[in-house]
């Protein structure tokens, strides 16, 4: 009778064993590391497009839409008064649009495919979800309000009561219909920047945690 080796056994066994184990710690670094390289990827491109809408915001749009709702009370109150002083630029520079919400593309792009979920932290991806599909969306809707109004309602009755190129301004002068489609158009216009507002200082604060976060990696 064959005697068996039983210590050969044992160590072609553990060998076999140590190797499986190997491979499967040699592929879940490798994959680890690919995850961090994605991650790092990602935090990068939420961070830019955060700076890009930050800048955006208190760069242009919140100033511009400012300075068109101080127009626009500043053309009311002439408009009740009676002053026509320089009014026709007054109101043809306070019935301008300027309209912005973030795209957020990299954020479609995590979401799609699923990588949102590298970022660990839940509160955070929470936030990241809310700026994007919560804020961005509520100042889109609004910006397109005001922009519906002005197209519908405002200039409708611009080009029925007056000339859009020389204006006869004493046709504007105490006209309630008008002073009332203004006093609209300026409410849709004070909402919208409210949303600018909040939306600056959202990204301001997620760009912070980000590069927090991102100095972490």
């Amino acid at each position: 009778m064959k005697q068996i080796n039983w210590s050969d056994h044992i160590l072609n066994f553990v060998a076999v064993i140590m190797g499986v184990s190997m491979a499967f710690y040699i592929s879940s670094s490798s994959e680890r590391q690919k995850e961090k390289r994605e991650l790092t990827h990602i935090l990068t491109s939420l961070i830019d497009e955060l700076q890009e809408d930050r800048e955006t915001f208190d760069e242009y749009q919140i100033t511009s839409n400012e300075n068109q709702s101080k127009a626009l009370g500043d053309v009311l109150q002439r408009l009740v008064s009676g002053n026509t002083d320089s009014l026709e630029l007054k109101f043809s520079n306070a019935i301008t649009i300027n309209n912005y919400h973030p795209f957020g593309v990299t954020f479609k792009s995590i979401s799609y495919s699923g990588k949102l979920e590298l970022i660990d932290d839940f509160e955070l991806r929470t936030e990241i979800s809310n700026y994007h599909e919560l804020m961005a969306s509520e100042a889109m809707l609004r910006g397109e309000a005001q922009y519906n109004f002005f197209m519908n309602q405002l200039m409708p009755w611009m080009i029925k009561n007056t000339s859009l190129v020389n204006p006869d301004v004493s046709k504007l002068v105490g006209n309630d219909e008008l002073i009332n489609i203004l006093i609209l158009y300026k409410s849709m216009l004070d909402n919208k920047l409210r949303s600018y507002y909040d939306l600056s200082e959202a990204a301001g604060t997620l760009e912070e945690k980000l590069n927090h976060l991102l100095s972490e990696e």
